[in-house]
């Protein structure tokens, strides 16, 4: 009788043991599950997050321009490069907007000088800057400035900007 209570009980134990262990698996398949989908929510916003402050921070430095004839488009470093010029009294500044070494830049200069690639300040991660300004439409893609999933291509940031005045009889 003893003895068939000794096994009856290591059965028991061996039972709960194994109910334990099933609970316990359930639960870490449950938290790597909602790791893994928040890892992903993360990504999505952060990849939002940047493609809305690409477009904020290009369209708000060209609506800072005061006249829509001081913005132009030229050939800088590598790419394309956004001209915003400034006149200050009796002197003319220039902000240049482009990318450079995955990075969108701005350089903030005294018209009329050379200007090295590598002294602008970084702005934010980006790969490629596309420039168009015909007929006072300022058209701009900005790439890779979110960063997808891995492999995943991050699409452009595009912006089309009507400059303000342009085109209009004076």
């Amino acid at each position: 009788m003893r003895e068939r209570n000794a096994r009856q009980h290591h059965i028991d134990s061996l039972f709960a043991l194994l109910v334990f262990a099933l609970f316990a698996s359930c639960i870490l398949l449950v938290l790597l599950t909602g790791a893994d989908l928040y890892r992903g929510l993360v990504a999505r916003d952060d990849a939002a997050y940047s493609y809305r402050t690409g477009a904020g921070y290009l369209a708000s430095r060209v609506r800072q321009a005061e006249n829509p004839g001081l913005v132009s488009v030229e050939p800088f470093g590598d790419g394309e490069a956004l001209m915003l010029t400034e006149p200050y009294g009796e002197r003319r500044y220039i902000t240049v907007i482009y990318c450079h070494e995955g990075w969108l830049c701005e350089l903030f200069t005294e018209s009329g000088g050379a200007w090295d690639p590598a002294a602008g300040e970084r702005v934010m991660r980006a790969e490629s800057l596309e420039l168009s300004l015909a007929k006072g439409l300022l058209t701009i893609r900005l790439y890779g400035a979110s960063e997808g999933e891995a492999g995943a291509v991050s699409p452009p940031v595009e912006l089309s900007l009507w400059l303000r005045g342009e085109g209009e009889e004076r």
